[in-house]
């Protein structure tokens, strides 16, 4: 009996998913300020601005997309299971609103009051982490595989993806960091300090994912947006 597993044919071509959640994620922290306003405390607190349907819309757009996601073959469990967990993560951020800002909370200009019911800050800051958790360890992935591919057939595209996944993650980790030090009082940015490194975060994963679409570096034959019909 042979032990090769089988992988059933693709619905959407993976990198076609990955060139549609890499946009969606890119644009999300520009609208939301452009609609909502340049003061937002951070892309969770547009939920309680008249970007409301803008942010949940991005967030179920990216979680949905990335929960039947399979990679390449589907032959990668750690892949496979990464953006499960974080598609479904992305979609209770986006139905879980962050709590409205308490009486001597930082606030924002386009805040609508009567958007603040609802709200579990608690289940929407853990299912962010979960988020953004399971975005870098798919940046990682995407990093190994593209130098693997250089060593292996000397690709020097794959390398040039390599670099710049390894900017992804250095983007994500300075996003990270600029969170952090807010949170243990550091002034920075100002109030505005968790939007910024939420959005640093966000667009360096939705360079990751651009990147990994291979639409814009490619090796050999450019790829095809069709269907796939299988690997």
């Amino acid at each position: 009996m042979s032990s090769k597993t089988n992988v059933r044919p693709h619905a959407f071509n993976y990198q076609l998913q990955r060139l549609m959640i890499g946009a969606v994620s890119f644009a999300l922290p520009v609208l939301v300020m452009i609609i909502g306003c340049g003061d937002l405390t951070s892309i969770s607190a547009s939920y309680h601005t008249a970007s409301r349907d803008l942010f949940v819309a991005s967030l179920a757009a990216v979680g949905l997309l990335m929960i039947p996601y399979q990679g390449h073959s589907g032959s990668d469990k750690t892949e496979y299971w990464a953006s499960k967990i974080g598609g479904v993560a992305a979609v209770v951020v986006a139905f879980v609103p962050t709590a409205c800002p308490g009486i001597n909370d930082p606030t924002f200009t386009c805040l609508v009051e009567t958007a603040c019911d609802n709200a579990n800050g608690a289940v929407h800051i853990g299912a962010t982490i979960v988020v953004f958790a399971s975005l870098f360890w798919l940046c990682l992935i995407f990093r190994k595989r593209a130098f693997d591919k250089f060593r292996v057939k000397n690709y020097m595209t794959a390398r040039v993806r390599a670099h710049i996944y390894e900017l992804c993650i250095a983007g994500i980790f300075l996003g990270a960091l600029l969170i952090g030090l807010y949170k243990g009082g550091g002034i920075l940015l100002g109030d505005t300090t968790v939007f910024w490194g939420e959005a640093i975060m966000l667009f360096s994963f939705s360079i990751a994912w651009l990147t990994a679409s291979k639409i814009i570096i490619w090796d050999g034959k450019r790829p095809t947006l069709l269907p796939t019909k299988g690997v």
